[in-house]
């Protein structure tokens, strides 16, 4: 195998909107419904402003301001993703520069958020298109169990078939609320305060949900209904009585790329798999090679059949295989 084909990515170091701490509150949030949670955000050096020391809550949030927010407040990376070249944002955007300061954000997202390719970094974001952006940032997290249940709205027919499934999981996930007239407004552009808000609360889930959890209560005597990751495996063995052999999804990125999407079967949510190598045995061929990561031992997870996913990039010149790390 030549060097060509054994080069990784690695965070590419391009001009981004400074986001550090800030000793003092902005000056224009003082009533605001989510002033307290715009001012957490602030601290953590999550949120900015502009010089005067404004936030702007009431301006539309625009795809720029937006992606970077989802992608510094939630931490996405491309860290585990292994690359044929580097990528760059005119490789998957038209409209998006190399130079820009929030490239390397756009190259993040369309990794773990799925961006069209004609998206305008000036555009303004919806209140469903921003539904959308944020549930897939989530679920780039982890596996979440949710009741799903079926939240009405009043504006159920504005709402894009695609974004329903969304807005529900926010919903149902209290990150999202409706107003007093169980309404989503989903076509009204969001605000920056709302955006702030929705993402407040999201990392307020996604901490919850992956923090140290306490057993479920149960009766004197009876059994937890979870119980804690323990042991790994990895390879055709199976994890449990779970078969781990990978499945294979190909997305064309374009008419050089692929993206590989392995899935694997596991016992329960604590699992996670990875890929370790790809090798190119000749003949147009490409192995990629995966193993299962271990559950954190002093979590508790529900016993439930949970799908774990890695995805890769590669030269559409191959045909990918998957085969459990030696």
């Amino acid at each position: 195998m030549t060097n060509k084909w054994k080069w990784i990515a690695s965070a590419v170091v391009l001009p981004v909107m400074l986001s550090g701490s800030v000793a003092f509150a902005f000056s224009d949030t003082k009533g605001d419904p989510a002033e307290a949670k715009i001012e957490a955000l602030q601290k953590e050096g999550i949120l900015n402003g502009t010089n005067g020391g404004k936030f702007a809550p009431q301006a539309a949030l625009t795809y720029d301001q937006g992606i970077h927010l989802l992608v510094k407040g939630l931490e996405l990376n491309i860290d585990n993703i292994r690359f044929i070249k580097e990528p760059k944002a005119s490789d998957y955007f038209k409209k998006v520069s190399d130079s820009a300061w929030y490239s390397q954000d756009f190259i993040i997202g369309q990794f773990n958020l799925g961006l069209p390719q004609d998206i305008d970094p000036r555009g303004t974001i919806t209140r469903e298109q921003f539904a959308v952006l944020l549930s897939n940032a989530i679920n780039q997290k982890g596996t979440f169990p949710v009741i799903a249940l079926y939240n009405f709205l009043a504006d159920e027919g504005s709402v894009n078939q695609e974004a329903s499934g969304s807005i529900q999981f926010l919903l149902n996930t209290k990150i999202a609320k409706l107003n007093a007239k169980n309404e989503f407004r989903p076509k009204a552009a969001i605000t920056r305060s709302e955006a702030a808000d929705l993402l407040y609360e999201a990392r307020a889930f996604v901490t919850s949900h992956t923090g140290s959890e306490q057993a479920p209560s149960a009766e004197p005597g009876a059994e937890p209904t979870s119980q804690p990751g323990s042991g790994s495996s990895s390879g055709h063995e199976g994890v449990g009585n779970v078969i781990t052999e990978a499945a294979l999804q190909i997305d064309k990125v374009n008419e050089a790329i692929n993206k590989v999407t392995l899935t694997v079967q596991v016992p329960h949510p604590g699992y996670g798999v990875e890929i370790t190598g790809i090798e190119f045995p000749g003949g147009g061929k490409a192995v990629i090679r995966y193993r299962l990561t271990d559950p954190d031992p002093t979590k508790f997870y529900p016993m439930v059949v949970s799908s774990a996913k890695v995805s890769t990039y590669l030269s559409s010149e191959y045909t990918p295989t998957a085969e459990p790390a030696n």
